[in-house]
């Protein structure tokens, strides 16, 4: 049973695309070391915990967008690179759609704390858009080239705009002891 739980967890980490998901973590903790060392005044109300649940849900919302790609490209993979397939041959699809809203959910959830304990609109409509992407990229989008590469591209670039975007929303509100 031990052996099964390890493969299971390969699988699912695979799913979700593990590696992807550090590159998110280390580009997010970079984005706050860098402000945190390199300006002063922006280390009056940097608040460690909420900026940990900023990067668990930007990595859950991703995680999500890798599950459903995987799971409309059951039937192409299964043809492509039949190896790689993980939906259907070690895992439901209908526990991946349960990842897929579970995650999101969560993330969407942690938006909403964010957005309103800093009286911002930006975490809900950032994940939100994210979501949403994610979502028709894997239904339609995918197949067209340029339409998907710039997606997928917006989406990446909105990891650090998103972490810088966390720092200007905490000088910028109105709680005490704010610069």
């Amino acid at each position: 049973s031990n052996h099964l739980y390890h493969s299971a967890m390969r699988h699912f980490l695979k799913l979700i695309r593990a590696k992807n998901l550090l590159i998110i973590l280390l580009t997010m903790v970079g984005v706050a070391y860098y402000l945190l060392t390199t300006n002063n005044y922006q280390k009056v109300d940097f608040h460690c915990f909420d900026y940990g649940l900023l990067i668990f849900s930007t990595m859950i919302i991703a995680a999500a967008g890798n599950v459903i790609n995987d799971y409309f490209d059951v039937k192409a993979d299964r043809i492509n690179k039949p190896e790689k397939v993980i939906i259907s041959k070690f895992m439901k699809p209908r526990w991946a759609i349960l990842w897929h809203w579970t995650f999101n959910l969560i993330a969407f959830l942690i938006a909403i704390y964010l957005s309103v304990k800093y009286d911002t609109f930006l975490f809900v409509f950032v994940h939100l858009l994210s979501i949403n992407l994610l979502w028709f990229y894997s239904v339609q989008l995918k197949k067209k080239l340029i339409v998907s590469n710039l997606i997928i591209a917006l989406l990446t670039a909105l990891v650090p705009l998103l972490a810088v975007g966390f720092f200007k929303t905490l000088n910028e509100t109105n709680l005490p002891y704010s610069p």
